[in-house]
């Protein structure tokens, strides 16, 4: 069972990423602009790359992915 916690804290990443169109942010900037402790941050980020909501580049940084978005994007 996921806690709600948990929950809110993907509604609130989505949220961002949902309000600001094309937003690169790694994972520390993610924790600040949410206010997230960083497990939970990572927890929450990597759920959400497996959901393929978002992505992480090479270059470590978390973009939303999109339909328009060429495979292998760096």
């Amino acid at each position: 069972m996921v806690s709600r916690c948990f929950e809110e804290v993907i509604r609130r990443i989505r949220a961002e990423y949902v309000e600001m169109p094309g937003m690169i942010l790694v994972a520390d900037q993610v924790e600040r602009l949410c206010g997230v402790e960083p497990a939970l941050c990572r927890m929450a980020l990597d759920t959400l790359v497996q959901t393929r909501f978002l992505r992480q580049r090479a270059d470590g940084a978390y973009v939303r992915v999109s339909s328009g978005e060429p495979r292998g994007a760096p």
